[in-house]
């Protein structure tokens, strides 16, 4: 959608697809009055991933609800939790290198299980997390 700002500046939102071909790209606008193109004015870069380091902790056991810190970078609002079959009851960016989220593996087999975070831009390297028998 384009919203007129002036007879000068006009505000353009547009999407750009993650797959999208990354460089220079042309603008044109056509109104009542004819039409202006303006060559190689904006740039599509490549769409950044995230990226998971480590798990704290990277394990906890099963019947159980448990916290754990995700540490890695390019972490956005809105980014979701996954960590296999387990359920992530809340899953919150607190920065772009830390995510905290809460799971609950009630119900669940002893294990690893794959932890990945996916955003808009696509989804993280994964890093395991285990689940063990309660010793108690």
């Amino acid at each position: 959608s384009c919203t007129y700002n002036s007879a000068t500046s006009i505000t353009a939102n547009i999407t750009i697809s993650a797959t999208a071909t990354t460089g220079l790209r042309t603008a044109t606008v056509t109104t009542a009055d004819g039409t202006t193109t303006a060559t190689n004015n904006f740039t599509v870069n490549a769409a950044v991933l995230p990226t998971l380091t480590s798990l704290t902790p990277n394990s906890s056991y099963i019947d159980y609800e448990s916290q754990v810190i995700l540490n890695g970078t390019n972490f956005v609002s809105g980014a979701e939790c996954q960590f296999g079959d387990i359920e992530v009851t809340s899953c919150t960016v607190n920065s772009a290198i830390k995510i905290t989220a809460w799971i609950s593996t009630y119900g669940l087999s002893i294990g690893a299980r794959q932890v990945r975070v996916n955003t808009a831009n696509g989804t993280s390297n994964a890093v395991t997390f285990t689940l063990y028998v309660n010793p108690s």
